[in-house]
């Protein structure tokens, strides 16, 4: 024999149990009971992982044809209290004295006096199964036991009803605005469908005595969503922003609670903007120095506002947060926080961006005092400068058709080896001369604080550079050293000017001493000369007793005759 192997134990349970068909059966009315049953049991699981409330249509509306009252709601789909599917294929009409009755037959005992219906109530679905027989219009005396042989059915239908909310005098005087908006915060922590018959809440009215004094079909619908009660409270709110159903008040002297008109706001929601104005801030009238903070146009009396800006990117996560706050209390002084979030560009955004900054006095003051120690220590440096560097382009001439000479090539190359002050280089457009002649790129003047704060002010137009140019401190000092316009010529100047002088005086000298080496020269030879004249006339003479230079002779050669003597020939 094979036995079977269980994985895991088996139980039975009545409640699942499913039918086996068999093909020739008969289907008994038990067995098709148990299988629609175990068809709910089995859709019922489905509907688990959605939320209860209305999936879609169910819209309420009133008409109203002269005394009558009618109240239609639209096809839709919704899920009731219970986890069931509830759906309307076909528009369903009800008039409001039928309406009136069925609820006070279902919460009144049988044999007691019906009362008037007062006070605020949800208008509610509900789907019921219920046997329809052909027999309802028996006899009287006939047999009320259920005859299996005749025409019956059982079907599922849905009808409407109301649900109390609540009948205090104080809400009952509220405009419908403010009545509602308690309402809907009475029920954000509890459960908004009927506790007996799970019914959904489509529109909430307001009922004086039986009569229907105002329908609104949007703060009783709740949708199947998460945080159902808190989405429809903010609904709500958002619908009144824009209409004129909110009468909103700007008097800086009243509380919030009485420039808008209801109690409460949403945790996370639009906040009116004409209780806000000048978000950005603005420029005081009578100092245009200072900067006005946003104003808000109500007496924050035991609530804190802070406004700060958020990336827009991040703005539903910042709201999903807020959710768990679910409402703030504006006349119970509860010390709640109204945080304006402002939506800025995730480009645009920075942590600072919503501070108002005023200008730094302190340090506009120490920026009026680096100027004076800069613009003298400049000064200073830029004196001795010139004192050491002025008058070197005097004789140069720097037209853009020539080049410098090699004086004065030589004269820039051994002495712009370092960046001077602006004004004291030649003024030359020539790249290439500026080149040769290695002029560095001239050091500009400190500049003033003034002339910074207004070039700061052009360049960033937003606050606080767009303020008036704040003026120097009262005990400024005046700078020490003034700038002098030196017209002599510097100590590297007069060094090269003396050292071409001397330069030329030893050129004129080593010309003078070549002309004395030459002079010379010519007078010994002129000596030799003579010297060869007088040996020759000693000579002839046969012989004058001199001084060896001849003068003597030469003296006397003026007053000597010369008679040429005959010489006789011997023969």
């Amino acid at each position: 024999m094979h036995k079977p192997i269980h994985l895991h134990p088996l139980s039975a349970n009545s409640d699942s149990q499913r039918l086996n068909m068999v093909a020739g059966r008969h289907l008994s009315e038990q067995e098709f009971d148990l299988m629609q049953r175990y068809v709910d049991q089995r859709c019922e699981k489905l509907l688990l992982a959605r939320y209860s409330g209305i999936v879609e249509g169910l819209a309420v509306s009133v008409n109203h044809n002269g005394s009558e009252i009618n109240v239609r709601v639209q096809p839709g789909v919704a899920i009731s209290g219970d986890g069931r599917a509830v759906r309307l294929f076909y528009p369903l009409d009800l008039d409001w004295p039928s309406l009136l009755e069925e609820y006070q037959a279902s919460v009144m005992p049988l044999d007691a006096a019906p009362s008037p219906v007062h006070g605020f109530y949800f208008i509610t679905l509900k789907q019921s199964v219920g046997r329809l027989d052909e027999s309802d219009g028996a006899e009287p005396c006939q047999c009320l036991d259920p005859n299996p042989l005749r025409d019956s059915r059982i079907e599922t239908f849905a009808t409407l009803g109301l649900m109390a909310l609540s009948d205090i005098e104080s809400l009952m005087e509220m405009p419908p605005e403010r009545a509602i908006n308690r309402l809907l915060v009475s029920r954000i922590n509890k459960q908004i469908f009927d506790p007996v018959t799970h019914a959904i809440p489509l529109a909430l009215v307001k009922v004086e005595h039986g009569v229907l004094t105002w329908v609104d079909s949007l703060a009783g619908r709740y949708m199947a969503e998460k945080d159902s009660t808190y989405q429809n409270f903010l609904r709500v709110w958002e619908s009144l922003l824009p209409s004129k159903r909110l009468d909103i008040k700007s008097e800086r002297s009243n509380s919030l609670a009485e420039n808008i008109g209801l109690d409460y706001l949403p945790a996370a929601g639009s906040f009116p903007t004409m209780l806000v104005s000048d978000i950005a801030g603005s420029e005081d009238s009578n100092d245009a120095r200072k900067w006005l903070p946003p104003e808000i146009h109500f007496a924050a009396r035991s609530i804190e506002v802070e406004l700060l800006p958020v990336p827009a990117s991040t703005v539903q996560a910042v709201i999903d947060k807020e959710f768990s706050r679910g409402v703030v209390d504006l006349v119970h002084y509860q010390q709640d926080r109204i945080r304006l979030m402002v939506a800025v560009d995730d480009d645009a955004y920075r942590p600072q961006l919503m501070n108002l900054p005023e200008i730094d006095a302190a340090l506009v003051d120490e920026l009026y005092r680096r100027e004076v120690d800069a613009t003298s220590g400049f000064n200073e440096w830029a004196n001795q400068y010139q004192l050491l560097y002025g008058g070197l382009d005097r004789d140069a001439s720097f037209s853009p058709s020539n080049l410098p000479d090699d004086d004065t090539q030589a004269l820039f190359d051994a002495i712009y080896i370092a960046p001077g002050p602006e004004g004291v280089y030649v003024n030359i457009t020539n790249d290439e001369q500026r080149s040769n002649l290695k002029i560095p790129v001239p050091l500009p003047a400190p500049l003033a604080t003034v002339d910074y704060l207004k070039a700061l002010s052009t360049k960033q137009s937003g606050r606080p550079y767009s303020l008036p140019t704040p003026e120097a401190p009262g005990d400024l000092q005046v700078v020490d050293v003034a700038r002098e316009v030196v017209s002599d010529d510097g100590l590297y100047r007069q060094q090269f000017d003396l050292k071409q002088a001397i330069e030329r005086i030893e050129e004129d000298l080593e010309t003078s001493f070549e002309l004395l080496d030459e002079f010379s020269d010519f007078i010994s030879v002129q000596r030799q000369h003579l010297d060869s004249i007088t040996v020759s006339f000693a000579s002839l003479s046969g012989g004058v007793q001199g001084d060896g230079s001849g003068l003597n002779l030469m003296r006397w050669s003026g007053a000597a005759r010369f008679i040429p003597q005959k010489s006789s020939v011997k023969g």
